[in-house]
């Protein structure tokens, strides 16, 4: 299992048509700023291969003018594997607010 964090910032104009894009992606959560022209996107996904894929689909979407990570985590164990709610740790976080922008 693969959480990476990022900073996202839209095109000019396109905050709206961003968070539309990022917010009916697989395996993406976002946290628009009340204050800035920026999302906090969250990814939490199953395997390398997925993220790799995931990476390259954000890369292409229009309304995208800069992607930086600011946190991974990759944590991988049978128990995992094995565990359905392995979205879980990404809900948490973003239920506690943990993800918000400070200025």
């Amino acid at each position: 299992m693969s959480i990476l964090s990022y900073v996202v910032r839209p095109q000019t104009g396109a905050m709206g048509q961003l968070c539309a894009e990022l917010s009916v992606m697989e395996y993406c959560a976002i946290v628009p700023s009340d204050n800035y022209e920026v999302v906090v996107l969250l990814t939490n996904t199953p395997d390398e291969k997925t993220e790799n894929e995931l990476q390259e689909t954000l890369k292409q979407l229009p309304s995208l003018q800069s992607l930086r990570m600011t946190l991974g985590h990759k944590r991988e164990s049978k128990e995992e594997k094995m565990n359905p709610n392995r979205g879980s740790l990404l809900r948490s976080l973003l239920q506690r607010g943990c993800w918000q922008l400070v200025h």
